[in-house]
């Protein structure tokens, strides 16, 4: 239920907050119901909408992480480009520029 309503949650906080998610156990007693799909769905307990929804929260996320890393990362051109000018500030104030 934490897990839930943590995902439910998901949006509401500002960018860059944190959620804390408390689990009580690692869920081993239930590996043959609850996180069983083909269990739930025999008891009609397995929500598609809900479930569909949390696929495209989670691709979401994986896709808003990747391309924060690809933004975050210098290209190889604006490597050469900014050494290009330190060396450039260097020899100009040492008086060879």
């Amino acid at each position: 239920m934490a897990i839930y309503v943590a995902l439910r949650r998901l949006p509401l906080p500002e960018p860059g907050s944190t959620i804390v998610v408390l689990i009580c156990d690692a869920g081993e007693k239930y590996l043959d119901t609850i996180y069983n799909d083909d269990w739930l769905n025999e008891r009609h307990l397995l929500n598609a909408p809900a479930y569909g929804r949390i696929e495209r929260m989670f691709d979401a996320y994986r896709a808003s992480v990747q391309i924060a890393s690809l933004a975050c990362k210098p290209s190889a051109t604006s490597l050469l480009a900014s050494r290009n000018v330190a060396g450039q500030l260097r020899s100009e104030s040492s008086g060879r520029g």
